[in-house]
């Protein structure tokens, strides 16, 4: 298996969007998009995990932005990421 090898420009964008998702994610009442989720979860959006987490119905409730985009209150994601995860440790 080779290594793969991360330009300059793509550590940059990295490191850009990372910090975008940060802040946003740093305000309450920020609203998180699918693409935000799946970058805090490591789950493809488009894939059946991520699906499946949003129809969870201990998952937090979408809002309509538009009448076909969903966004998650990042406060609310966040408090459902920590229960899972002390669900894992008990």
């Amino acid at each position: 298996m080779t290594a793969l090898t991360l330009t300059e420009d793509m550590k940059k964008e990295i490191v850009e969007k990372t910090s975008a998702l940060i802040v946003r994610a740093s305000t309450p009442k920020a609203l998180l998009s699918s693409l935000d989720i799946s970058a805090l979860t490591g789950f493809p959006y488009n894939g059946s995990t991520f699906q499946s987490m949003v129809k969870d119905p201990t998952f937090p409730r979408p809002v309509m932005v538009g009448s076909r985009e969903k966004r998650w209150f990042c406060e609310d994601v966040f408090r459902w990421l920590e229960r899972r995860q002390r669900k894992q440790l008990i």
